[in-house]
């Protein structure tokens, strides 16, 4: 699972699903990537199991953990 927050703005991806809360909004939109490459088509109305799991469990990783790239 990868998860990233930048800006207010976070998405959690795993396998096929893209899950994408955009900054300012408490919303989760739901994207099948494979399919969806741009993310034009939310898929959450289709997929609340998969949006009521993610972002309510912990399952996206640590809030806090920081990354530094070199260079």
């Amino acid at each position: 699972m990868l998860y990233n927050e930048h800006f207010n703005a976070r998405y959690v991806r795993e396998g096929d699903w893209k899950l994408v809360s955009l900054s300012g909004d408490s919303t989760w939109h739901l994207y099948k990537i494979n399919q969806d490459e741009t993310e034009l088509n939310d898929l959450a109305a289709q997929h609340p199991e998969v949006v009521s799991v993610w972002p309510h469990n912990g399952g996206y990783g640590p809030a806090h953990t920081m990354f530094f790239l070199n260079g």
